[in-house]
């Protein structure tokens, strides 16, 4: 993570030069989105370091994509001070939005609340000009549900808990007069009028919901909001009997009882299926709850009835899959497992994800951590399972699904060695080589010296000797491991005197490789005694 934070502020620190030396628009807006990418990214330090740096050049030039972009990135390292100078300066414009005024709220209330204990009149005065600018925004757009939710939380936080509740109940009429979709301020309310143990009044609001199952998820906010959680659960209990097909209930169920009781929700939820037996999301999430609770002959069950009320799925589909990859780590903790078992464990849970991946791919409904999960459970199906063979078909389809990443013919190429196959290992490899780019050129050195290793193995020793020698030249750690696969090499053919000078090449770039030391100084004692005997 830091050498990737380096990389990302090198690149900003070259454009940011490269904006100064050509004040074009083309180079500040590439300075100004490379910060912003930081900042997505999680670096918010960088981005703060870079904008700020040239804010007053973006003042002069007005330009309020900048501004904003430094007033998140001040935000982002809790500089509310500066966050909020910045954003008041953008919403000070003619041009200024609503959503311009959201941010000058968001900064002045993240300011203020800093300072509730060590100074509370002045936060609380902080506050009020929050819920200003959050009003200022409604001005612009009576149904914006940031500034809403803004105007409602400074209001609590400053002690003016009446006219708060007042402002998000306009809030919510005036969003559903535009259409909009009130529930977050309608939770919020209910939060508000909780806290201030106003109990009843929270079910009055959660009663006054049209919908039937907004009104059962607000009331079930309201019990747990009140520490009555058997009620809650009651209260989703109700509603996912009325609307099995209703994704909101069965999350907010999940949220309820998949850590706190499972088997309590596996219940639940498994008389709906049992009622409603093509209600899709009533046997997903039975088979969640089940998983958590350690029932994994059910979920499966329930897993193989979602596939066939949904056959293209992509959910189930995966959900099948790190299901046998559960068992499968089960089995791995057992110490009295048979590895016969294991190895089956390992079949099954490849093949589940090798079909995810498939339909995955072709429906463009992938999960990018399956790419890494899958990469190394093959893997380990043929180190860790001892089942090279069954490794060997398995990561030949996994890249062929997905051709264009180097690292995986670099390990498709261990796997073929390890089955026995050296030509398929040897192509494998070299593919990593040549698709591995110059930004990775230490990456590359290393494939470079498991292609020697490979020629090794297959006792080609001019190949080995030519790819370790190419190695040496290269960059990274490989750069030394070159010199040390060549210097071995060259003790095992006998050469004793090139072995020590590689040997001495290795120690002069990583001066304590304690292999590298111990073999120079055994060749070096190996070439002295047969200069002594030939002495002789």
């Amino acid at each position: 993570m830091r050498a990737a934070t380096v990389g990302v502020a090198f690149l900003i620190a070259m454009l940011a030069a490269h904006a100064a030396a050509q004040p074009d628009t083309a180079g500040v807006d590439a300075v100004r989105t490379a910060a912003e990418r930081a900042l997505a990214g999680g670096d918010a330090a960088g981005a703060f370091a870079t904008l700020d740096a040239g804010r007053d050049a973006a003042t002069q030039r007005a330009d309020v994509a900048w501004m904003r972009a430094l007033g998140r990135a001040a935000m982002g390292t809790q500089r509310f001070a500066r966050a909020r100078e910045v954003f008041e300066w953008v919403a000070g414009r003619e041009d200024a939005t609503a959503a311009d005024w959201v941010h000058v709220a968001w900064a002045r209330f993240e300011a203020a609340a800093a300072l509730e204990e060590s100074d509370p009149a002045f936060a609380r005065a902080g506050l009020l000009d929050a819920a200003d600018a959050a009003k200022q925004a409604i001005a612009l757009s009576g149904a914006d549900t940031g500034a809403w939710r803004f105007l409602g939380a400074a209001l609590t936080r400053a002690g003016e808990r009446g006219e708060a509740d007042r402002a998000y109940a306009d809030g919510i009429a005036a969003v559903q007069k535009a259409g909009g979709d009130p529930t977050p301020l309608v939770h919020a309310r209910i939060d508000a009028l909780v806290a201030s143990q106003r109990v009843d009044d929270a079910h009055a609001v959660a009663k006054s919901l049209a919908d039937p199952v907004s009104a059962a998820l607000a009331t079930a906010r309201v019990w747990a909001g009140a520490g009555r959680d058997d009620r809650a659960v009651e209260a989703l209990a109700t509603a996912i009997e009325r609307a099995p097909n209703d994704r909101r209930i069965y999350d907010a169920l999940w949220a309820s009882l998949g850590t706190a009781n499972p088997g309590r929700g596996a219940a639940l939820v498994g008389a709906v299926a049992e009622k409603h037996p093509d209600a899709y999301l009533a046997h997903a999430y039975l088979g969640k709850f089940l998983v958590a609770s350690a029932d994994f002959d059910g979920a499966e069950r329930a897993f193989a009835r979602c596939r066939e009320i949904a056959p293209d799925d992509a959910w189930a589909r995966y959900a099948q899959a790190d299901l046998a990859q559960r068992r499968l780590g089960a089995l791995e903790a057992n110490p009295k497992s048979d590895p016969v078992a294991v190895q089956a464990g390992y079949s099954t849970a490849v093949a589940l994800w090798l079909d995810y991946l498939d339909h995955a791919k072709r429906t463009n409904t992938l999960d990018p951590t399956a790419v890494a999960t899958v990469d190394l459970l093959i893997y380990n199906q043929a180190r860790a399972g001892l089942d090279p063979e069954a490794a060997y078909p398995a990561y030949k389809r996994f890249v062929e699904l997905f051709p264009d990443r180097h690292l995986h013919w670099a390990v498709f190429a261990a796997i073929c060695q390890d089955a026995g196959r050296l030509e398929e290992a040897e192509a494998a490899i070299a593919r990593a080589i040549r698709d591995c780019p110059d930004a990775e050129a230490a990456r590359r050195t290393q494939y470079i010296n498991d292609r020697g290793l490979l020629y090794e193995a297959g006792e080609q020793w001019d190949k080995a000797k030519a790819s370790y020698r190419e190695a040496s030249g290269g960059e990274g750690k490989g750069k030394a491991d070159g010199f040390e696969n060549l210097a071995r090499l060259h003790f095992k053919l006998g050469n004793t005197k090139a072995a020590v000078a590689c040997f001495k090449q290795v120690l002069e770039l990583e001066p304590d490789r304690t292999q590298a030391i111990f073999y120079y100084h055994l060749c070096r004692r190996a070439l002295a005694r047969k200069h002594h005997f030939e002495a002789k």
